[in-house]
């Protein structure tokens, strides 16, 4: 009879636990009645025909039954009869009702045994652990389905289980052989079960997520070595960038990179920064990159010439650049902002909208409370303002104050701060 070499494997493996366990019986004293006689028997080589026919029993019952535990009920069960014929189409081997009924005894017995000799409740079975149920000829009668007895495997991880499992393992499609885990995975429930499984698809949402964890590391290891990157953006290859910055605002992740064109600034380093930061105006310093459409990142590319000479400067500049933000927009005129909250139920939302910034309340009246948030994007905060006008208003600075005025007397704008429509008379 022609085996295959991980079924050979899998017999070795099945017969390694049992002469363990038949010897942890005679150390022990404990009785193997149950067994059948010169079945597990492992050093009568005269026997190997009815081991490989039991293991084989075994596999089928591994293979082509299912007990699932927390309903109690067999999904799929085999008779003796049903067995005898699976024997002979899979493995072409012809074997006696009476064999069969004693071997599903032995696995009884066998299994049994795992529990009790089993520590902190491992198993020494393959491939996973699993427990006989043996099903009444009164339940089966009643159900008018004869007085057959049926049998199944309860086992260890469910279908849902092992779902999660293989869709976890091809959502990381970086990871070696993935489809030789899933193919170990699949092992691991009847061939039933094995069908729907084959089907299961990564998850678009884990997979972005794993792409994007991976940009992010590539990203990371530039900054560290000081290095140049090109990538794809916005499904178009850009050339190299030196990045600066990696951080989050508004629950994305942006990459403050140094802009291929930008001009050296006469200040570096500069100081404390916030004061100074607006003398960087016009030299077009920064470009500000979304990660999560970056792509195919390339090889690392060694920087040089002024900004490899400043780039511990340029860094501290971006993370102030872009921690300074508001709704992604950050800009090099940062500036303290107050203002004007007209709805008290809003107070909580503007605390945590700028709660990294800086929020205080400075002012207080019956009709509205006076916020002051320290060194925020004036260009950000311009576009937030426009989209809240029904709750707050920017009182500080002035210039700011003003424009946004001017804004709203010739348009209309929705909570993102974009323009709805123009209402100015012709």
């Amino acid at each position: 009879m022609f085996m295959s070499c991980s079924y050979r494997l899998f017999l070795e493996r099945n017969l390694a636990s049992r002469r363990f366990l038949m010897d942890k019986s005679k150390h022990e004293g404990k009785s193997t009645e149950a067994v059948p006689q010169g079945l597990i028997n492992c050093n009568d080589i005269e026997n190997a025909k009815n081991k490989i026919a039991f293991l084989c029993i075994e596999k089928i019952l591994l293979e082509y039954t299912n007990y699932d535990r927390k309903l109690d009920v067999a999904i799929n069960d085999l008779s003796v009869t049903e067995i005898q014929t699976k024997l002979y189409e899979l493995y072409s081997l012809k074997c006696s009702p009476e064999f069969v009924s004693k071997s599903i005894d032995a696995l009884i017995a066998f299994y049994g045994k795992c529990d009790a000799f089993a520590p902190d409740g491992s198993s020494y079975t393959i491939p996973a652990e699993v427990v006989l149920n043996k099903v009444s000829k009164s339940e089966k009668k009643a159900k008018g389905q004869g007085v057959k007895q049926y049998y199944s495997i309860s086992h260890s991880l469910s279908k849902a289980e092992v779902e999660y499992l293989v869709q976890q393992c091809r959502n990381r499609n970086d990871s070696i052989d993935a489809e030789e885990t899933v193919k170990a995975l699949k092992a691991l429930v009847n061939v039933s079960d094995r069908a729907v499984i084959s089907d299961v698809s990564p998850s678009s949402a884990q997979v972005s997520l794993t792409e994007l964890l991976r940009t992010i590391s590539e990203i990371e290891k530039a900054i560290s070595r000081c290095s140049k990157v090109s990538f794809i953006y916005d499904g178009r290859r850009e050339k190299p960038y030196l990045p600066l910055y990696l951080g989050c605002d508004d629950g994305r992740y942006y990459l403050i990179a140094l802009a291929r064109n930008a001009k050296r600034p006469n200040c570096l380093p500069l100081g404390n920064g916030i004061r100074e930061f607006r003398h960087l105006d016009g030299l077009g310093l920064f470009r500000i990159l979304r990660v999560d459409k970056i792509k195919e990142i390339g090889p690392l590319l060694p920087a040089a010439g002024w900004a490899q000479e400043n780039y511990d400067a340029l860094r501290d500049l971006a993370k102030l650049y872009l921690d300074t933000s508001v709704n992604g927009l950050p800009s090099v005129d940062i500036r303290d902002v107050k203002v004007k909250c007209h709805k008290a139920a809003k107070e909580d939302y503007l605390i945590s909208k700028f709660v990294n910034h800086g929020c205080n309340k400075v002012d207080e009246t019956d009709a509205y409370s006076i916020y002051e948030i320290r060194n925020v994007s004036i260009e950000g905060m311009k576009v937030w303002a426009l989209g809240w006008i029904d709750c707050f208003e920017v009182v500080e600075p002035i210039d700011l104050a003003e424009e946004i005025k001017a804004e709203l007397s010739n348009n209309v704008y929705t909570k993102n701060g974009e323009k709805e429509q123009h209402s100015s008379e012709e």
